[in-house]
């Protein structure tokens, strides 16, 4: 695990996006069964699909958009100035702050 911190004592990408991620499956995992319980199998297989495309296809964006960068905010800083940046930073913070609430 020492090889996923850079030089400056930081995280890479890969590791924020790991650790979000994992926030995200464990909440999933409390509210699914719940979910499907309300909408009926068919429904929930369907409505799953349908997030699960827009993630993957997210994540192409995101991956695509990185290209050789090692941290996002890298290319956020690259591609959308300061101002960029600091929205792009905001939003990952709201994102990341909605499991732990929900954990919370």
């Amino acid at each position: 695990f020492i090889s996923i911190v850079d030089e400056q004592g930081k995280h890479g990408s890969f590791m924020t996006i790991f650790c979000t991620w994992n926030c995200m499956a464990g909440t999933a995992l409390t509210v699914i069964p719940w979910a499907y319980q309300q909408s009926g199998i068919l429904l929930g297989i369907m409505l799953t699909f349908i997030a699960f495309m827009f993630s993957f296809y997210t994540c192409l964006l995101v991956m695509k958009t990185a290209g050789n960068d090692v941290d996002y905010t890298d290319t956020l800083r690259k591609q959308f100035g300061k101002n960029g940046y600091i929205i792009g930073m905001i939003c990952f913070i709201i994102n990341f702050s909605v499991p732990i609430i929900l954990f919370f």
